[in-house]
Parts: C-alpha cells; structure tokens; sequence
C-alpha cells in the first residue's frame, strides 16, 4: 500500500488538482469566516466550515478523484496496477489515503484559525476544533462516494460532472424531501425506487441473471410485506419515513446536525466512516470486475 500511496500523492502534489482542492476549500471557509467573524464581529470558528466549506468539497473532490481514478484508466496506470503483485484492495485504499493527505492540508490550515479569533474575543475551542475535525471525515466520505462514480467510467469530464451532481444531490435531499408529503405510500415509492437502483447495480457487476433477480426479491418481497403490514396493523412505520432515513445516512446532515449543537456526535462520525467504507467497498467491486474483464 506504501508504494501505491507514496505514487498517488507525489501525482496529486505535482500536478495542479491537490494544491486547487486546497485553494478552493480555503477560500470557501474564508468566504464563510469573512461573512461571520469579520462582517457580523462574531469570534467563534465553530461554523465557518458550513455552507460554502461544504459547497467547495462537493466541487473540487469530484475534480481530484477524477484525476486519480478515471485518470488511470486513461493513462494507462490501472494495467501497471493489475501487471504487480498488490489486490485492489491495497490500491483503492492506497488511492483513498493519498487524497486524504491532500485534504489534510487546507484543514492543517483552518486549525489555526481558532487560535488566530481567539485574540478578537471568546472562541469555544471544544467546538471549533469538533466542527474542523467533523469535516475532515465528511470530507472522507465524499472522497470514497466519487471515487466509486470514477470508476465506473473512463471519461474523466464525466466522472467530474456526474460526481459534482451526485454530491450536491446527497447535499440536498433531506431538504428536498421535505417538499414531498410525509405519506406511507411516497416512503413505499421512494424506497423501490432505491430497491430498482440497488437491483441495476447488482445486474451491472455481476452480469449474471439469477443473482439480480435474487436481488431483486430480497429487497422488494420485504419492503412490500411490511407496507401491507404497516397499512393493515396502523403502525404508521412508513409515514416520514424516508424522509427520517435520508436524514440519518446522509453525511451533509450529520455533519451540519452536530456542527449546529455544537458536539462531536460519535453516531455522526460513524454514519461518515461507514459512508466511506460502503462505497470503498464498492469502489473494490468495480475495480475488480474491470480487472477480470
């Protein structure tokens, strides 16, 4: 793994897109920290990485992750990869802490800006620092999500706009849903349509009939039996439901979630990491089945 990160940051820190990631995340906290802390004379640090802190990952991420993934594939480093001893395992996640080390760098920065407030009025350390290291790992998260999106192309203009939609749309949905009725049968709609998505990914990385029918089955006999269930007995289990789901698996709302209490939230730190770690694994999945094809 030391050999395949050591490449990937030497790649990212020689090219422009490790040190734009860094200018576009400083910018978009200065931007926050300006409107706050100077404009409205407020000292805490606390919020300055939401709003355009978030906006900026959701840019540039997808833009360093398609020159790490989908660039590969263009330039022909993934056959090097497949051609040596390594799993692709030992790739992905060689690829994963390289571009963590990237977006450790404009956080290093943001720590000091607590300490530099601090000298104009009353900072809550405690939360400032919560809400710095909360972005890093909702960084982490959007970092395996396009990693996975840039492997499943090789157009890297594609992988970028596709991955900039994807997370703006996980950004947004728990606010868009609630413009929908909190009824059971929007839930019971919106779940099969997740069950139908889940169903076309299992087709498209097995290829294999059977398995996606399978597939299919265990994800839409359950959901059905518990509507009927849910519908007959009143337990109103499905009303808001996919709403209250959206909330809890998405990492933009845990993470605005604890930034606005003011708390490192533990269950919010671990919906991000297990974020991260279902679309690494994914991103595995699809690394494989290329280099078996």
């Amino acid at each position: 793994m030391g050999a395949v990160y050591k490449r990937e940051l030497k790649s990212l820190m020689t090219d422009i897109y490790g040190f734009l990631l860094a200018a576009v995340v400083l910018l978009g906290v200065g931007m926050t920290m300006y409107k706050i802390n100077l404009y409205y004379g407020f000292a805490d640090a606390s919020y300055n990485q939401m709003g355009w802190g978030e906006y900026a990952l959701c840019l540039m991420i997808p833009l360093v992750c398609m020159k790490s993934v989908t660039g590969d594939r263009k330039q022909g480093t993934d056959v090097l990869y497949r051609t040596l001893p390594l799993s692709t395992t030992v790739v992905v996640l060689g690829k994963f802490f390289a571009l963590l080390t990237v977006l450790a760098l404009p956080i290093a920065v943001m720590s000091l800006y607590p300490l530099l407030l601090s000298a104009f009025g009353e900072v809550n350390f405690l939360s400032a620092y919560s809400a710095i290291l909360l972005y890093f790992f909702l960084g982490a998260a959007l970092i395996a999500l396009c990693m996975f999106l840039s492997s499943l192309t090789r157009h890297m203009i594609l992988s970028a706009i596709v991955g900039i939609a994807v997370c703006v749309l996980v950004m947004f949905a728990p606010s868009l849903l609630l413009y929908l009725p909190f009824t059971p049968v929007i839930s019971l709609v919106g779940f099969a349509v997740l069950a139908a998505l889940i169903a076309v990914a299992a087709w498209l990385f097995t290829k294999n009939i059977p398995a996606t029918v399978i597939t299919a089955m265990i994800l839409f006999i359950p959901l059905g039996t518990l509507y009927v269930l849910d519908a007959v007995l009143q337990w109103q289990l499905f009303e808001g439901l996919l709403y209250l789901v959206a909330s809890y698996v998405s990492p933009f709302q845990q993470f605005q979630n604890s930034v606005s209490d003011g708390i490192f939230d533990l269950f919010s730190v671990t919906v991000m990491v297990s974020f991260a770690v279902f679309f690494l694994f994914l991103t595995v999945r699809s690394m494989n089945r290329r280099r078996l094809s």
